[in-house]
C-alpha cells in the first residue's frame, strides 16, 4: 500500500504529469455521464481495485485484508489526486498517504441507517 501511494506522490510531484486524474474528474462527474460512460469509470475503477487486491493477495494479505486495503488505497490514490488539484501541498498529501499506510486491515466503521439512529441526527453548527 504504502509502495503504490508513493508512486502515486511522485507523478503528483512530477511536472512533466497534468495536474488531477482524468479517472477521478469523471466518477465526480458520474450522475451526468450517459450509461456508456458510467460503465466505462466503473470498469477502470473495478480494474484498479482488482489490481491492487491482486498485489496485496501476491504480498501476504488474505483475501479480506486485500479486498479492505485494496478499496482503502484506491479511496486514497483518488483522494490525492483532488487535493492535489486543490492546491494541497506535498507535505500535505504526503501526511494523508502515510496515515492512510498505517490503517489496519479491519473494518470498524459502518455506513447503516442504524448508526444513524443510535447516534442522533447530525447537529449543525
Amino acid at each position: 500500500m504504502a509502495a503504490y501511494l508513493q508512486v502515486t506522490l511522485n507523478r503528483i510531484a512530477d511536472p512533466k504529469v497534468p495536474d488531477g486524474c482524468l479517472l477521478t474528474v469523471s466518477a465526480t462527474q458520474f450522475p451526468a455521464l450517459d450509461a456508456q460512460g458510467q460503465a466505462m469509470v466503473r470498469a477502470m475503477i473495478d480494474g484498479l481495485r482488482a489490481m491492487l487486491e491482486q498485489a496485496l493477495l501476491a504480498a501476504g494479505a488474505d483475501e479480506q485484508e486485500a479486498a479492505e486495503l485494496a478499496l482503502c488505497t484506491l479511496a486514497t490514490n483518488k483522494s490525492l489526486a483532488v487535493l492535489s488539484r486543490a492546491g494541497f501541498s506535498s507535505e500535505d498529501l504526503a501526511t494523508v498517504a502515510a496515515a492512510a499506510a498505517r490503517i489496519p486491515g479491519e473494518t470498524t466503521f459502518t455506513t447503516s441507517s442504524s448508526a444513524m439512529e443510535t447516534q442522533g441526527p447530525r447537529q449543525s453548527r
